[in-house]
């Protein structure tokens, strides 16, 4: 996990492994990380998940290429309140990019509430799927901390890619499917 939101990916993190929201989230130095099981659909076992959050701050992007190695998945947040903040994730994107081996990004844009109306993420949505569609991301989806919107999608739609990705490595997704789409037709993990 990356991305630039400050604070609220650590929230994001420990909403999604534990359930339980901090609001008094302690600045990470660095690297910070937690682990979660995932049940997969339609019997298929589960999946363990090792989630790594990375520090924002330039001083610890040396790091990021030493945790990429052996990384099957990366989620990276901006915040939908800063639109600004898409495009502080270019750098982010070149170095997962450097450092692995065709590994599914998705973008998730952060503070969901904030949109004074939901349909506003309709309005922004078009210039989201292009930098999606340029920087060949593997999908989006709006989350938000506070109201615990699509949280446990995001990381379950990661986990369905990753799967993926590990069965059928040089085959593209070209939408964002389900965890159970992407699991039909695979016989055994």
């Amino acid at each position: 996990m990356g991305g630039c939101v400050g604070h609220k990916r650590t929230e994001i993190m420990t909403k999604f492994t534990s359930g339980k929201t901090n609001s008094d989230t302690r600045v990470i130095i660095g690297v910070d990380f937690a682990v979660h099981c995932i049940d997969l659909p339609e019997n298929k076992g589960s999946a363990g998940l090792q989630i790594w959050d990375f520090g924002e701050e330039h001083r610890f992007r040396s790091l990021l290429p030493c945790f990429c190695q052996g990384a099957a998945g990366a989620i990276l947040f901006f915040d939908l309140a800063k639109p600004e903040t898409l495009y502080e994730l270019e750098e982010w994107i070149r170095l997962i990019k450097s450092n692995t081996d065709n590994i599914p990004i998705m973008l998730c844009g952060a503070n969901h509430h904030l949109l004074g109306n939901p349909g506003d993420i309709s309005r922004t949505f078009e210039w989201i799927q292009d930098f999606v569609q340029v920087h060949q991301l593997s999908g989006f989806r709006s989350i938000s901390v506070e109201t615990e919107y699509n949280i446990t999608e995001s990381f379950e739609q990661l986990t369905a890619l990753m799967v993926h990705y590990q069965k059928f490595p040089n085959s593209p997704v070209s939408h964002s499917p389900t965890l159970a789409e992407l699991l039909q037709g695979i016989s055994s993990l």
